[in-house]
């Protein structure tokens, strides 16, 4: 991996927080036997089933704008084997490998966004992703555009506490 690349992971580390483990497809459930007795085996209702909570360092406090605690963007920037996959793609980097549920899902990323800009800095270079990963540091406020299926997007993320 050339450093750019790992380091524009770390950028994805404080620009997009932490992201579950990368997981295999599931199989798709087998198709019920209308024969078999229902009362006997009974199909859950995954529409029924509670909906996962974030994780603790994101609130979503607005249409495209989160709140973000220190302390959990510090975990992320720790720990790099939990950030998502990215790819250079045209002025920008492709994301990969959001899984719904995620960290950065729960920021309002999805698989195949295109980051364009993190604080208004392109990152269309090698230096450019380095300079946007030192300048975020210490930061309080993060801003990202990028594209969602040709769509322009910003998010807004507020970084809170110590």
């Amino acid at each position: 991996m050339r450093p750019a690349a790992l380091c524009f992971g770390f950028t994805l580390s404080l620009s997009l927080a932490c992201l579950g483990p990368t997981e295999e497809p599931k199989p798709e459930d087998p198709v019920e036997d209308p024969a078999e007795d229902p009362a006997e085996d009974p199909v859950e209702d995954p529409e029924l089933e509670p909906a996962p909570e974030p994780p603790a360092g994101v609130k979503k406090v607005g249409d495209n704008h989160w709140e973000l605690k220190r302390r959990f963007m510090n975990k992320c920037l720790e720990d790099p084997s939990r950030l998502a996959d990215a790819k250079r793609k045209g002025k920008g980097w492709e994301l990969l490998g959001i899984r719904k549920h995620s960290d950065a899902w729960w920021m309002g990323l999805h698989r195949g966004d295109l980051l364009l800009r993190v604080n208004n800095m392109p990152l269309e270079t090698d230096a450019e992703v380095l300079a946007a990963y030192a300048a975020l540091k210490d930061e309080d406020h993060l801003v990202l555009k990028l594209k969602r299926k040709g769509e322009p997007r910003k998010y807004t993320y507020d970084i809170v506490g110590k």
